[in-house]
């Protein structure tokens, strides 16, 4: 018999905070908890790895076929699929591999209602598309159709604007939160996202309507998941976290900040979750498909059980607006990242840390000579050449979705959203 699969994504959902929702703690007492690995350090990057397990931009590179995706898999083999997203285009991809689709819909088309509406949120410290919106949609969803069922869950309201209700922004002295994130609207418009430059009160404020915006949605996650089927397999995961330590606030780099994220999992299917310690996005896909005897499509990246040697996960980011092309190698203990100009493809800097004595990777160690900089180097060489790409065509890549090719319409979701 296939069980119910239920993915629930949270955007921008920091390791750091799971501690802090105390609801979804007591809800997911009988889960494993793990910390995830990301392949990516934004949404663009990191879903991929996720619903494809492949890595950013490949299903573009030269060499790749088209990837095949979990949902369209699990649709092949007798699932009735279904999504349903707290707004985010980068989302829109997978759109065709679900039975259903719902990414934030019944939006005003007109423009000038679509900022009326967003002013009214703004004062209320309400997002676009809040969790209970998504949340109450998906139970529908799930209660009306017949197992078995997969559905994905991706949730917006940890992302920035950070909105975490009227009354924690009262909390936090009103005048001051709408300062602050009106002025966190225009440095997105000025291009500034170096936190370090920035007066320490924008900075602790900022952070604190993040954390805030945590467990505004600690409640609503907890009494969705005591909603599905105690005979379900539930997985929960960031789909990347959230900086603020190191030098750039958003998610535009790859630090553990962004790249390790909770990981909460109740396994019912037949075949044991195979993982016991930190699991890669990758592997989510291949341990579903293994779990029900179902072929592994090639060219997914994943694992289906924990394997006996370290693994080193690749991992990218690119923003244009910082003009910034990261690519790195992470295990359990050493992260290795190459930074390149996105204008130039010059490499600037490398660094190394271990993140086992240096979790917060505060002291680069890098070294040329360092063993684990000449495996990944040579790492890094050898992805290029399987597939194709370069750091040139990382860099100067399409741009759809996160650059100038996309509507108006779009341009103006992903600006506020803070991607433009």
């Amino acid at each position: 018999m296939m069980e119910d699969i239920v993915l629930i994504t949270n955007d921008s959902w920091r390791h750091d905070t799971l501690s802090s929702m105390v609801h979804l703690r007591n809800a997911t007492d009988s889960f494993t908890v793990l910390d995830a690995i990301t392949q990516g350090g934004s949404t663009k990057a990191a879903l991929p790895p996720i619903l494809s397990s492949i890595y950013w931009k490949e299903e573009d590179a030269p060499s790749s076929s088209e990837p095949r995706s979990l949902p369209s898999v699990l649709a092949e083999n007798g699932y009735t699929t279904a999504a349903f997203i707290g707004t985010n285009p980068f989302a829109s991809r997978w759109e065709s591999d679900f039975d259903g689709f719902w990414n934030g819909g019944g939006q005003a088309h007109n423009k000038y209602i679509r900022n009326i509406r967003r002013g009214i949120d703004f004062m209320l410290l309400r997002k676009e598309t809040p969790a209970h919106q998504v949340l109450k949609r998906a139970k529908q969803w799930y209660t009306s159709t017949s197992s078995p069922r997969f559905m994905w869950v991706h949730l917006m309201d940890t992302h920035e604007p950070y909105y975490p209700s009227l009354r924690k922004g009262v909390s936090n002295g009103l005048v001051n939160t709408y300062k602050t994130l009106y002025e966190q609207k225009l440095k997105n418009r000025q291009e500034d996202f170096d936190i370090k430059s920035q007066p320490s009160q924008f900075k602790n404020t900022l952070e604190r309507l993040y954390r805030d915006s945590v467990v505004n949605i600690d409640s609503k996650i907890a009494e969705f998941v005591d909603s599905i089927n105690e005979d379900a397999t539930v997985i929960l995961t960031g789909d990347h976290g959230e900086a603020f330590n190191h030098g750039f606030r958003k998610h535009l780099q790859v630090y553990d900040e962004l790249t390790r994220v909770p990981f909460l999992v109740r396994w019912t299917l037949e075949e044991e979750f195979g993982f016991s310690e930190e699991v890669f996005h990758l592997d989510i896909a291949p341990a579903l498909a293994s779990a029900l005897n179902l072929p592994i499509p090639d060219g997914w990246r994943g694992k289906p059980k924990q394997p006996a040697e370290e693994r080193i996960s690749l991992m990218f980011n690119r923003d244009t607006r910082i003009n910034r092309l990261y690519v790195g190698c992470r295990t359990s203990r050493y992260k290795y990242i190459q930074n390149y100009s996105c204008s130039s493809v010059e490499l600037l800097s490398e660094e190394l840390y271990d993140i086992r004595e240096d979790p917060h990777e505060t002291n680069n160690i890098f070294d040329g000579s360092h063993d684990f900089v000449s495996e990944c180097r040579q790492r890094i060489e050898t992805y290029f050449e399987e597939t194709g790409h370069s750091p040139a065509s990382l860099a100067g890549a399409s741009q759809t979705a996160d650059g100038d090719d996309v509507s108006e319409e779009l341009k103006e979701k992903l600006s506020h959203l803070g991607y433009r």
